[in-house]
């Protein structure tokens, strides 16, 4: 349960860094699982449905970037989704009617991880309101030099912002940048066990991993069962409720959305190095 402080705290600002989330037991029981997974998805090769790949190899063999829907790959991941630690601090932001929408892994591997640029996270998945957090739970210590992650206090409070480029979505802002004072930007590194909590629209970034350590992130966002999602990838589990009761209504925001154009199977790092390109 978070303290009135951290309420206030995440209201203001858009996000809330929590420490000690899990114990030492439970992050090895989930290290020993990605582990086990990363060495799947290589003998798989490229592309499958299991993950995606850095663009280089290291040593020869390909690097694994994120582990798709790691809710449905592994009994621990979907426990954790409903971790008591995890859920009572869901609660207290978005209410105590609580769905998973969706879950990734984010790997990045020592010297090759992949940076991430500003974008929000409702824009890739529109709803009918924007009661929606993301909990970033850090499997590994996250620093500067590994690609900690970065937030911009009080962004979400812009609304969705454009992540357009000559009228395509490519998962990043753009011109809306112009808007934001990227001095504000806060890093925010955290031990293996904490967690981020992160509005749906607050900008957030990650730098490469420029480091010899790696920085695994566990991904959960979770919605109130009264908002639904109008448009965008779906997976098998949404939707599913993991506290409190279904309330069978439907809330609207009045939000003004970009639908985004992105393929089928498109992710948010194909989307922005598309922008280089």
């Amino acid at each position: 349960m978070l303290t009135q402080e951290q309420k206030a705290f995440y209201r203001e600002n858009g996000y809330l860094v929590l420490e000690g989330v899990l114990s030492q037991a439970e992050l090895k029981t989930l290290r020993d699982t990605v582990d086990e997974l990363v060495e799947k998805a290589q003998a798989l090769g490229t592309p499958n449905s299991l993950c995606d790949f850095e663009p280089v190899n290291k040593n020869g063999r390909k690097v694994v970037r994120r582990i798709f829907n790691p809710f449905e790959q592994a009994r621990c991941f979907e426990e954790l989704a409903s971790h008591k630690n995890v859920l009572d601090a869901v609660e207290d932001v978005i209410g105590p009617n609580i769905q998973i929408h969706h879950s990734k892994l984010n790997m990045k591997s020592p010297g090759v991880g992949s940076p991430v640029k500003w974008h929000q996270d409702l824009p890739f998945f529109p709803h009918t309101n924007t009661d929606l957090v993301a909990c970033l739970i850090h499997l590994d210590d996250s620093t500067l030099e590994n690609g900690c992650l970065r937030a911009i206090p009080g962004s979400y409070k812009m609304g969705p912002l454009d992540h357009r480029r000559n009228g395509k979505f490519i998962g990043m802002v753009t011109e809306d940048m112009k808007k934001v004072d990227e001095s504000k930007a806060v890093a925010l590194p955290l031990k293996a066990g904490g967690m981020v909590l992160l509005h749906c629209l607050t900008l957030h970034s990650s730098a490469p991993n420029l480091s010899g350590a790696p920085r695994r992130l566990l991904i959960y966002e979770y919605r109130a069962a009264d908002s639904m999602q109008l448009y965008g990838t779906r997976n098998n589990y949404m939707g599913r409720m993991l506290r409190g009761v279904d309330p069978k209504t439907l809330r609207l925001e009045e939000v003004t959305y970009i639908l985004p154009d992105y393929p089928p199977g498109a992710n948010i790092y194909d989307l922005q190095t598309e922008y280089d390109s």
